[in-house]
């Protein structure tokens, strides 16, 4: 911090130097593993008196009329691909869904454009942002390998990913947890030197 101020840095710059000297001096920090969310498990809501079921992203399916006289506000459901509706067998946890999506393009070493099957025959074109890291400007030259990295790991699968929805961020960008091949991705950009940890 002395150094920042008494030299002026911008965030940039502070930002840069935060990431070579805990990224490449100390070596990368080891994140916690998490695990993605069951597929196509939604809550129902309540939206102008009507019952919908909330596919995530601000976006709403109603609920089949034989449906809607079986289930009420709060309960958790499940849609399978090519079956009807129905509702899960027993009590399922209240973790946020998980989405099967498409990598479109990578922005950065941490943003990218994603098709996300939300179910229900319904796709998403989105902007993501990773949720634990921060990778370099891309103007620099470490934020140019940074993103050429992220662009081999996402093409891993022909661009398949499995991603799991946090939060929003100031931009309107979902923040999200991303596995490529069952594999959290943000671990192999630490371990490169690529990017920070991002403080929860």
């Amino acid at each position: 911090m002395e150094q920042a101020a008494s030299q002026g840095w911008n965030r940039d710059q502070v930002r840069e130097e935060v990431r070579r000297r805990h990224s490449r001096v100390e070596g990368s920090a080891e994140l916690p593993e998490i695990t993605p969310g069951a597929l196509y498990t939604y809550q129902i809501i309540r939206l102008k008196d009507r019952l919908k079921i909330d596919l995530g992203f601000g976006i709403y399916h109603d609920l089949p009329e034989k449906a809607a006289k079986k289930f009420k506000e709060g309960d958790i459901v499940q849609w399978n691909v090519g079956a009807p509706f129905m509702a899960p067998e027993g009590a399922i946890n209240r973790a946020p869904t998980s989405y099967s999506a498409i990598v479109t393009q990578v922005v950065d070493a941490d943003t990218f454009h994603a098709l996300i099957d939300l179910g229900f025959g319904i796709t998403l074109a989105q902007r993501v942002r990773l949720r634990r890291i921060d990778a370099p400007e891309l103007l620099t030259a470490d934020g140019k390998e940074a993103k050429a990295f992220l662009e081999k790991i996402l093409s891993r699968d022909q661009g398949r990913i499995l991603m799991k929805s946090i939060d929003i961020d100031q931009h309107g960008r979902p923040i999200a947890d991303v596995w490529v091949q069952g594999k959290s991705i943000d671990q192999e950009l630490l371990d490169k030197g690529l990017a920070v940890t991002v403080s929860e």
